[in-house]
This record gives C-alpha cells, structure tokens and sequence, in this order.
C-alpha cells in the first residue's frame, strides 16, 4: 500500500495498522505498535520521529513540515491516532490539535518563526517513561532552527538537539496534554543576555544574574536555574528585597531561570556570555 503522508511521498510503514477513512487518502496508526520503520524512495525531510517507552512498552508519533498542509487534519498527510483494544495496558502516544482531533502522524505548515504542538502521553499504570528523538538532521533547511520539549508538569523545557532523550516519572493522574514540541527559529539582532516579561527582568552580567522582581518587592519566592538538558544548576530563595544578584560561577551557554512565588510563576530563557 502507498501512502502521501508525507508531503505525496510514496512512503510504506511496515509492521502497523491502518484505518482507511472514507473520502480521504490518509492512513492510520495502532498504538503499541512493533516497529515503525518508514521505507520510501525519497529522501525524507523536515520530519520529527518521537517513541515513547515505559517497560518494554513502546509508541511512536511523527510531525513533518510541509507549507501544502494545514493546522487541521488533511487527509492527504496526516493519519489519526487510533485507540488499541488493549486499551489503557499500552501506551497512548499522539499529538492533538486545537479541535481535540488525535495524531500519529502530524504534518502543518511552518512559517519560519515558531510553531507549538501539544502532545499527549497516556496508560494505566506508573513507571518511568523516556520520550527519545530522530530526525532531527532532516532539517537541515532550517539551520537556524531550535527543537524543543517541554515538560508542562515540571516546566522543564530541553533542547532534543542538545538533548534527544527525556524520561519522566509518570503516573495516571497527570493531565494527558502534559507537553509540548517547539519548533523555534534564533532570531538575529535580539540581545539574549536580557530577558523580560511585564513583572520580572532577568539580567546577565559577568557570567552572573541579576533578578528585578519590584512589581512583587515584599514577597519572597525562589528561583530555579536549569541548563540546556534540564538539570537544575541552581536554586536560590528571593528574599522579597525586589532586586537580587545571583552568583551563577557557571560555564557560558543558554540558561532557564523560572521565578515562583505565591500564585505566581515566571520562566526566563536568558545566555550567560
């Protein structure tokens, strides 16, 4: 069998379950799947392949690029998520749009800038789970291109370039929509060594941070500094004075500061030069 999923490529998935919808080309996916093993004649490009594994439990999803296709379901791309007879004993792994419509197979137009999509992580039982990347080289036409997962749980955000492995503690009550993939391009001439939102700034200066919180002076809080894959480097308490320096005595690079106090919570991406 053929499919256009991607981008009217021929492409054959080997070893998974498929659903023809009527009045559509696309194909869909079983979850729990054994392999998912993409064969085609083209080179694939700008394609996103993430499998989640609890135990020896796995599940697979794809997102691709493609400016022919919307940010709705296309039944000439895209391929529904559908839901396994075994049930919450398998993992459920897809992307969701803003209808609520499920996906294992995801493709959208990307306009060169950022591009946020939901995905959701499903079964019965707790474990430790590790989400991992590949394809990350099929985008080479977008060099400046940043690819993004963000834990909405923890609010840990980690680059799968840098990073292409996360695992997580997972129980049946997190919220299924518990991440995000983020698809975000550097943007020349903006300073990174100064971040700011409407009542915090996070300032950079000899390696070290400089925290404004004075909308919020009188309240003391903490603040938490996470490297690029996630690791916590540093935890410090806002003493509620509204301006505070951070020794960071850290190596250069990019930086999440996330900023919480009583009802309320910031994250700042900030470069340490």
């Amino acid at each position: 069998m053929k499919s256009q999923i991607f981008a009217g490529m021929p492409t054959i998935l080997i070893l998974l379950s498929f659903l023809v919808i009527p009045g559509t080309k696309a194909w869909s996916q079983d979850e729990n799947s054994e392999t998912a093993d993409l064969k085609s004649g083209l080179a694939q490009t700008d394609v996103l392949h993430l499998r989640s594994q609890i135990n020896s439990l796995t599940d697979e999803l794809y997102l691709h690029f493609n400016p022919d296709a919307t940010d709705g379901f296309d039944g000439y791309y895209d391929a529904y998520k559908l839901t396994s007879l075994a049930g919450s004993a398998v993992p459920n792994f897809y992307t969701v749009d803003a209808n609520g419509t499920k996906y294992a197979i995801n493709t959208f137009p990307f306009a060169g800038i950022e591009k946020s999509v939901d995905m959701g992580f499903q079964i019965g039982s707790s474990g430790n789970v590790t989400i991992s990347a590949t394809g990350l080289e099929t985008f080479q036409s977008h060099p400046e291109l940043g690819i993004f997962l963000l834990d909405t749980k923890t609010d840990i955000e980690i680059s799968l370039q840098s990073t292409p492995e996360y695992t997580f503690s997972y129980t049946p009550t997190d919220d299924p929509k518990r991440f995000k993939i983020r698809f975000a391009v550097s943007l020349t001439g903006i300073d990174d060594r100064r971040a700011k939102t409407v009542r915090c700034d996070v300032y950079s200066f000899n390696k070290d941070l400089n925290i404004q919180y004075k909308d919020l002076k009188g309240q003391k809080g903490q603040a938490t500094i996470y490297d690029m894959n996630g690791r916590n480097v540093k935890t410090v308490v806002l003493d509620g004075s509204g301006s505070q320096h951070v020794a960071m005595q850290s190596n250069a690079g990019v930086y999440f500061v996330k900023l919480i106090f009583s009802g309320y919570t910031e994250t700042h991406k900030i470069a340490l030069r």
